[in-house]
């Protein structure tokens, strides 16, 4: 993987190096074939560095028999350049890649995984996922609309298609028309090439209405160029282009900050009897508990209604997300909200400023207690570990199934561990298991059980209640929960 990087990085600077260099040759010729060579290995090096050997060995061929094609039968560019789109798409080889796949060690084949972020990684990969569920409207039609799945698997070929056919067009007209090349044609063809392909991760990832926010942003660039080029009076197309400049810019920003503001608190809501509490437990923040970067554990109480806070809790889940920190839950005990967070290791004065930030928010001062927590038990005696939180749990990811018209029976996949054999023997005589070698360690004897049962909300809830009963009279130890179908 480190090498691919490597391969990756140097093959990006060589190249954004040599493409300007192409204009030290005086024909023009010279110039095409140059930036014609430059352009195909860039492509060439981002399949391997993101497809792995494998496809690049799959493309490399189909590359070399585009080429011989054009270069024996440059009369026939349109039709090759078709076929050549076909095969890029359909990828008829792809038994082939499979096999390759097999026999390529994992380090040539995993696509890049660059850690950008550091420490902040956590919360990085937490954003990613708000940003999923965000967009969970969208994900949903296509488990419940069959047209709208077809429509948009149909649009991302045809996109595709239309991608791999400007590529390879403009790579032939670079290998034949030596000539009568023109570099303004290369840069829209190159520009109209990143639309296309932006627009087809981003309607693949996120939907329509992702790729209409998109798109309205994209389409200033041509619009200024058509300006510049087209309009002959020099005083019109400068005005008009610097409009054109600045709406630009400002529908960006204004993109942008909308994006920041796409914040959502998906949460398990549950009444705690033992502390005589309503409990929203942040639902996303379930796989980022164990992390160690964030040890920094605060509750602030405000005194305040519940209908109240939660009017302000948007404005809150901004300013979290602005400044990179969790909202792990937060209760309600008819007096008081308690706000539970998580902060970066090095981010204590974030601490104080966000006190500072609430107190503003609801106008009155607000108590701070601030622990580490570095071994995350403070978080799984308030929530994580308790018995109301894992029934929540389990019963929103059969909602989320119910919502996605999935109502087939679903399983209750329980890890639990034990400290010794006799305590693990006695329960297996009552439950199914599988042993997870992997993350057992010290004496801890983890495993799997998994309970096949109806998407009923009373079954799963007295089924979960009634094995974690089971796993207090066998001393096992509960670690976490998840539902699948």
């Amino acid at each position: 993987m480190k090498r691919r990087v490597n391969i990756f990085l140097v093959s990006l600077i060589t190249i954004i190096i040599l493409l300007p260099s192409s204009f030290i040759f005086k024909e023009p010729k010279d110039r095409t074939f140059f930036a014609g060579i430059v352009l195909t290995v860039l492509v060439y090096v981002l399949i391997y560095s993101f497809g792995g050997l494998a496809k690049l060995i799959i493309y490399s061929i189909y590359g070399i028999i585009c080429a011989m094609l054009l270069i024996v039968l440059p009369q026939y560019q349109i039709a090759i350049t078709l076929l050549a789109s076909l095969l890029f798409v359909l990828n008829p080889l792809a038994e082939f890649e499979n096999y390759l796949s097999k026999r390529i060690s994992d380090e040539e084949i995993v696509p890049i995984n660059v850690d950008l972020y550091g420490s902040r990684a956590p919360y990085m990969a937490y954003r990613k996922e708000m940003k999923n569920y965000y967009h969970l409207p969208q994900t949903r039609k296509l488990y419940t609309k069959k047209p709208y799945y077809k429509l948009r698997q149909v649009i991302i070929l045809i996109l595709t298609a239309i991608g791999v056919f400007v590529l390879i067009n403009q790579l032939g007209e670079m290998a034949i028309t030596f000539e009568n090349f023109k570099l303004s044609s290369f840069f829209s063809s190159l520009y109209g090439l990143f639309v296309i392909v932006t627009s087809i991760l981003v309607l693949y990832k996120k939907g329509f209405t992702s790729l209409f926010r998109i798109l309205v942003i994209l389409i200033y660039p041509p619009i200024i160029y058509v300006f510049l080029i087209y309009i002959p009076v020099d005083s019109t197309k400068y005005i008009l282009s610097g409009v054109a400049l600045i709406l630009g810019i400002a529908t960006g920003v204004y993109e942008f900050i909308k994006l920041r503001a796409r914040v959502i608190f998906e949460h398990y809501h549950y009444y705690d009897q033992d502390k005589q509490r309503e409990v929203f437990a942040n639902a996303l923040f379930e796989p980022f508990v164990y992390n160690e970067n964030y040890q920094i554990s605060v509750v602030y109480q405000i005194a305040i209604a519940l209908t109240q806070f939660q009017k302000k809790l948007q404005q809150v889940l901004i300013y979290a997300n602005a400044k990179k920190f969790f909202i792990t839950a937060y209760t309600y005990d008819k007096k008081f909200i308690k706000l539970y967070c998580e902060f970066h290791n090095e981010d204590e004065l974030k601490v104080h400023k966000f006190l500072d930030f609430l107190e503003a928010q609801f106008n009155d001062q607000i108590q701070m207690v601030i622990r580490e927590d570095k071994y995350k038990t403070l978080y799984e005696k308030n929530f994580f570990h308790q018995p109301n939180y894992i029934i929540a749990r389990a019963l929103y990811l059969a909602d989320i199934l119910d919502e996605l018209e999935i109502r087939s029976k679903v399983i209750i996949s329980f890890v639990v561990y034990f400290n010794t054999n006799e305590d693990l023997h006695a329960f297996s005589l009552k439950y199914n298991y599988k042993y997870l070698r992997k993350i057992s360690y010290d004496g801890h004897m983890t495993v799997q059980v998994d309970l096949q049962v109806p998407n009923t909300s009373y079954i799963i809830e007295t089924k979960i209640q009634e094995f974690l009963l089971d796993l207090l009279i066998y001393n096992g130890h509960y670690v976490r929960i998840n539902l699948y179908y």
